[in-house]
């Protein structure tokens, strides 16, 4: 397996016993899978589907800012939506658990 290095985005680590492997998606969108790069057409990985989008949207931490305001005002265990996002062809919420 490999380590995380700068580039990594996602990492999801396989749990010790775990039937999951280990994947990681790099900030260019490139999924790899125990260490190899992912390819759909590969028999081993047949029951995963994985899909990474690539967006040059840049957060400026208005996200950010909504949450800690939040917090202030929320008690331990409330689950707040921060933002919703629709369009026709998908829907995108965050949501933050205090």
């Amino acid at each position: 397996m490999t380590n995380c290095n700068n580039d990594d985005w996602i990492v999801i680590k396989r749990i010790k016993g775990g039937k999951f492997p280990e994947t990681r998606i790099d900030k260019n969108g490139n999924v790899f899978i125990d260490g190899k790069l992912y390819d759909e057409n590969d028999t081993r990985y047949r029951h995963f589907s994985v899909n990474a989008e690539r967006h040059n949207k840049i957060s400026n931490g208005e996200e950010t800012r909504k949450m800690i305001e939040m917090q202030k005002e929320s008690q331990e265990g409330d689950i707040k939506t921060v933002s919703e996002n629709r369009d026709k062809n998908k829907s995108e919420s965050t949501t933050v658990k205090f």
